[in-house]
């Protein structure tokens, strides 16, 4: 009898029906005496996908999947600094990958987790004063506070327990360098 091959799947034997019925071999005696169809019976086949955090962490970083069905729940990885994209079927391009996507890639696999830079707002809050009152009177701005918080509004230096960043009477690249090293160092910067 001939064998049959199907992309994804492994092939085990001919039966009278489409599901169900009776497998047939070359040793099966033929009992119709009329012309008669036999179907392929198949099995999908496993893989195993790797999980590259692409400059993170993860765990698992691994899983068997079964060809044309969902991957299924996929880890989370995570990375300091950085926002997780999703799962991608290349290192920095390739198609979007979910729990809900079907296997397609008939071979072991890997994918790769996309990452964008967090993004962080700055609140300054001159001498105490709401924005724009003391402009308006001349007065220059001789010293602010600085919360950082993500965009979700959680403030990151009070979460990683760094003091309050305060700066005096500083010009302004003098300001953005002080800033930067008190996140570089994580640490209070008093100037003035």
């Amino acid at each position: 009898m001939p064998t049959a091959s199907y992309t994804g799947y492994d092939f085990l034997g001919w039966c009278t029906s489409i599901s169900g019925g009776s497998q047939v071999t070359s040793s099966t005696t033929v009992k119709n005496a009329y012309n008669h169809t036999l179907y392929a019976r198949w099995s999908a086949k496993s893989y195993t996908v790797t999980f590259d955090a692409n400059g993170g962490t993860v765990n698992p970083s691994s899983k068997n999947v079964t060809y044309n069905s969902e991957y299924g729940t996929l880890p989370t990885p995570a990375r300091t600094g950085y926002t997780f994209n999703g799962w991608y079927t290349g290192a920095s391009s390739g198609d979007l990958v979910t729990s809900s996507t079907k296997v397609t890639r008939d071979y072991a696999h890997t994918l790769y987790a996309h990452w964008s830079l967090q993004s962080y707002k700055f609140d300054v809050n001159p001498d105490n004063n709401t924005y724009g009152t003391n402009a308006s009177n001349g007065a220059r701005v001789t010293s602010f506070d600085i919360r950082v918080v993500n965009i979700s509004g959680t403030e990151i230096l009070k979460q990683k327990g760094a003091k309050k960043v305060v700066i005096t009477d500083l010009a302004k690249d003098d300001t953005a360098e002080a800033i930067e090293d008190a996140f570089r160092y994580d640490k209070s910067i008093v100037a003035s």
